[in-house]
């Protein structure tokens, strides 16, 4: 059997996690958070600036995002989940962030559906989403156009699983129908092999210098089963795993029961170090005060937004083009921090299936 093509895998995944948004980021355990402030850290967001956040999810890094820019600034998230994005609102009104709306869009196009015009935004934001676009290289052309002559990419994305974690991960991915990609392989395919591969194709699209800095971040689960309700909340069952028949899910679950039995600490815990990597076009900080224009621009945009606030108004002075990528890449030294998520909780009872 032949494998989805792109506009057929953009809507299964988009399928996959409006199913999962009632439950994504509630298990306790999540690493959004913690890479949602690591990922806005990196991107060094201005004040004033203004930036979009594709792939929202439910405001992980857009709410951290809206403080970093202040009120003079504005964040717009977008998600193609209905669920993610009501989540995401509901979120920024209890943090009291008010600078920032939501609208339904594709992370992979964004100027497809918003009707944005090139050189809309100061910073593009995302978290942890592009592995999961059936084109990703097309995904970071589109949103070098709606970035300002001097405007900043920052990407988010996992560069590493826990080795101990591999067999588990291919237990659920070998019983897949031959027709859908593994989980590991959809987050292993190139470019994300490594980050000079990443760093490669921001070249290619004319990011000048991108930089990555590597977190490494663990998750702590009270047993399989709490690793597995987290699962069925998140990227392997949204894009994989709910592909799996049913005859073939039980046997592959309590395999991989017995799997992690064979992982878990004296008091029953299971661990999981993922390595993260933040990946950033590096701009100069006189370059980011010359960018950011203290003028008022009207929001140009005739589409309803789905909004918590309206943003303020500003205008741009035009300015002249894109600047072209470099043909050497200026390095920085890559940094792990490490940080730990997730808490021993009372294990979740199991669904019958």
């Amino acid at each position: 059997m032949s494998t989805p093509g792109p506009q057929m895998a953009r809507q299964q995944v988009s399928e996959g996690f409006a199913d999962a948004a009632a439950g994504y980021d509630t298990t306790g355990t999540e690493f959004f958070a913690t890479m949602g402030t690591n990922l806005v850290t990196h991107g060094a967001i201005p004040p004033g600036a203004w930036v979009l956040d594709v792939g929202c999810g439910k405001g992980a890094v857009t709410i951290p995002a809206a403080r970093a820019a202040g009120p003079d600034g504005h964040v717009t998230g977008i998600d193609l989940a209905p669920g993610m994005l009501a989540h995401a609102e509901d979120r920024a009104r209890r943090a009291g962030v008010a600078n920032v709306s939501f609208q339904a869009g594709d992370a992979e196009d964004p100027g497809m559906h918003p009707g944005w015009t090139p050189g809309s935004f100061d910073v593009i934001l995302a978290g942890n989403v592009i592995q999961f676009l059936p084109r990703p290289a097309r995904a970071v052309a589109h949103w070098r156009t709606l970035l300002t002559p001097h405007g900043k990419l920052a990407i988010s994305w996992n560069l590493a699983e826990d080795p101990r974690w591999l067999p588990i991960i291919a237990t659920f991915d070998t019983a897949l129908p031959g027709n859908v990609t593994g989980f590991a392989a959809t987050l292993r395919r190139p470019p994300f092999t490594s980050a000079d591969d990443l760093e490669a194709m921001l070249t290619g699209a004319s990011f000048h210098a991108p930089s990555t800095v590597l977190h490494q971040v663990t998750m702590t689960y009270c047993g399989p089963g709490h690793w597995w309700a987290a699962a069925q909340s998140q990227g392997p069952w949204a894009v994989a795993w709910r592909h799996i028949p049913a005859p073939e899910l039980d046997p592959a679950r309590a395999q991989a029961f017995a799997q992690l039995d064979q992982l878990r600490a004296a008091d029953g815990a299971l661990t999981r170090a993922l390595t993260f990597a933040c990946t950033a076009r590096s701009v100069a900080a006189s370059i980011w005060a010359r960018s950011i224009n203290p003028r008022a621009r009207s929001a140009a945009s005739s589409c309803s937004l789905r909004r918590i606030a309206s943003p303020p108004s500003r205008v741009r002075t035009p300015r002249g083009g894109l600047r072209p990528g470099s043909s050497s890449k200026a390095r920085t030294a890559r940094q792990v921090s490490s940080v730990t998520s997730g808490s021993h909780v009372p294990e979740p009872t199991m669904s019958p299936w």
